[in-house]
């Protein structure tokens, strides 16, 4: 059979019969759960080192994911992240439906220091070589297999 450039439509991949491109698609969405490309949450994390933890009983236990940077002067990335924290409360005070997330840089000398990492995510480059391995082709035909509900009338695939 010759292939047709693949674009996923719903649940049907187009330029396949029906049967095989519903066994496709059903294969690639079993591997995906089965090979979630976010791992585990930070919650469950948090959890299990809790529980490792001899401190994990006190109340002000915390856990933190921080990236350790020496040999760069984060000063201009803790003022770009101060601006965007200040846009973030305005448009909180002016209740407009924008979210942000601002995270905390702290510049602990003049070439180093931390920077939080934001919980649950990985870069695109990890994701996009994690779905690679699972033969999911880009972005996109990931998304509409990973969130299969979601509607969205400005998704041009």
């Amino acid at each position: 059979m010759q292939e047709k450039d693949q674009i996923i439509e719903g649940n049907i991949i187009a330029g396949f019969d029906d049967k095989l491109s519903k066994e496709l698609l059903d294969r690639k969405k079993k591997s995906l759960l089965e090979n979630d490309p976010f791992g585990e949450t930070f919650e469950s994390q948090c959890e299990r080192i809790r529980v490792k933890s001899p401190f994990g009983e006190l109340k002000t236990w915390r856990l933190t994911q921080l990236i350790v940077k020496k040999g760069c002067d984060l000063r201009q990335e803790q003022f770009a992240m101060q601006l965007i924290s200040q846009f973030d409360q305005i448009f909180k005070a002016a209740k407009l439906n924008i979210w942000l997330r601002p995270y905390e840089i702290v510049c602990t000398g003049p070439n180093c220091g931390l920077i939080e990492c934001i919980h649950d995510a990985i870069s695109l480059d990890t994701l996009n070589k994690k779905l690679f391995k699972l033969q999911i082709r880009d972005l996109n035909e990931f998304f509409l297999l990973y969130y299969p509900n979601h509607k969205s009338t400005h998704c041009n695939v």
